[in-house]
């Protein structure tokens, strides 16, 4: 396994993660993790601006650097702005960790995100941050990715691939489409860029969800999800892996 090089030295020489929707949830908590591990992380948001800043302060306390960057990634723009101001923060790329997902109110799952019900609002903003974001987020950093010792891309999937969400009707078509970019780029980039999958199961209840119907669900620890990107990122493995935390 490679290891990351010692947090205190020189930023210059510390290897950098780039993580999408780190304001919260578990892009917060991959962000950290990666901070334990040594690596500089830049903290991208678009909403969570507090949280954001959370996450810097949490990454900070591991004597590494954390960046902000707030970026829409519904639009093309955002993707742009997104590797613009990365790269006028850091000089290198190590690990692209594409986890930003949207995730609806739980009193609207049943009633506006099932097949028949979905609107196309919802359904273009699941396919834009699950899917085209990471795919073009992918194309341009590949060329920096491939210098990297560690040269490295971790998607962020979970079960929907295998069995649809009836109640998330465009997320599930959306994360699909992110195991075919995941499968699409491992062949692509094979020998110069890993690309890895990580399905996870249920990790963190959506805000808002009552305790009765978390009752009704097994759920595993953020830090067991944690853990497997942190594996991914630094195993020397060379093929592309599907990792699963369910």
């Amino acid at each position: 396994m490679t290891e990351p090089m010692e947090s205190k030295s020189s930023s210059a020489f510390r290897p950098v993660a780039l993580v999408t929707g780190a304001g919260r949830r578990l892009g917060q908590a991959f962000a950290v993790g990666l901070a334990k591990k040594g690596f500089d992380v830049a903290v991208h948001y678009f909403t969570s601006q507090a949280g954001a800043r959370d996450t810097k302060s949490m990454v900070e306390l591991y004597n590494v650097r954390a960046e902000t960057i707030c970026a829409d990634l519904t639009t093309v723009e955002g993707i742009e702005t997104l590797q613009r101001e990365f790269y006028q923060r850091f000089t290198r790329i190590d690990a692209l960790i594409n986890s930003s997902s949207p995730y609806p109110d739980p009193e609207l799952l049943l009633a506006r995100h099932s097949l028949l019900e979905e609107d196309v609002e919802t359904f273009n903003q699941a396919i834009a941050i699950n899917c085209r974001a990471p795919f073009f987020l992918i194309q341009r950093f590949a060329p920096q990715l491939t210098t990297s010792p560690y040269g490295v891309v971790v998607n962020v999937l979970d079960e929907s691939i295998d069995d649809p969400f009836l109640s998330r009707a465009a997320h599930s078509v959306a994360k699909s489409g992110l195991f075919a970019v995941t499968k699409l780029a491992a062949k692509a980039l094979a020998g110069n860029v890993r690309v890895h999958g990580l399905v996870l199961g249920n990790i963190l209840p959506p805000d808002g969800l009552s305790g009765a119907d978390q009752k009704k669900l097994d759920w595993r620890t953020p830090q067991e999800a944690v853990e497997a990107l942190c594996e991914l990122v630094t195993v020397e493995e060379k093929n592309s892996l599907i990792v699963e935390v369910k």
